[in-house]
């Protein structure tokens, strides 16, 4: 199913001279190969990101409420019930042409499981339980509300205030 749906993206892609109109974070060709995970750990892996997502929208939505509305933390949450999640073994890009570890785009999010770059790789963060692995994950929470945190300005302010 996954290959049929990849390749009619690919052929959607190139059918548009290259633009990316879907709205699915724009990848290499065999970014959803399972090659190196099981199904289990596939579906595992998944699941514990997203529980960690509901974990930081439930500590964190009174501020996120605060700062851009009750209506937003809905719109996390919605989006987190309804996401299409997929796991890629090739660095994902943002639109700034930064490598990253997670791409969300339209109800689509891309998580970055190679090995080229080992820091932004979740396979290995979530089982390292990173010190900053928190504020990885509240800042990818934010970019599903449509909250803009370059440099992870916003999601370090939330933090902190939650500290005190």
């Amino acid at each position: 199913m996954k290959s049929s749906f990849f390749l009619l993206a690919l052929l959607i892609l190139v059918s548009c001279g290259g633009k990316n109109t879907s709205g699915k974070p724009q990848v290499s060709e065999d970014t959803y190969s399972t090659n190196s995970l099981s199904i289990e750990e596939e579906n595992n892996l998944r699941n514990e990101y997203l529980k960690r997502c509901s974990n930081a929208l439930r500590i964190y939505r009174d501020d996120i409420a605060r700062a851009y509305g009750q209506e937003r933390v809905g719109l996390i949450r919605n989006r987190l019930n309804s996401l299409q999640l997929e796991l890629s073994f090739h660095v994902l890009v943002s639109e700034r042409n930064e490598t990253v570890s997670t791409l969300v785009r339209n109800g689509y999010l891309a998580l970055y499981i190679g090995e080229e770059v080992p820091e932004l790789n979740w396979r290995r963060n979530l089982k390292a339980d990173r010190q900053d692995l928190n504020l990885m994950i509240l800042h990818d929470v934010l970019t599903l509300g449509d909250i803009e945190d370059s440099n992870y300005r916003v999601s370090r302010r939330m933090s902190q205030s939650q500290r005190r």
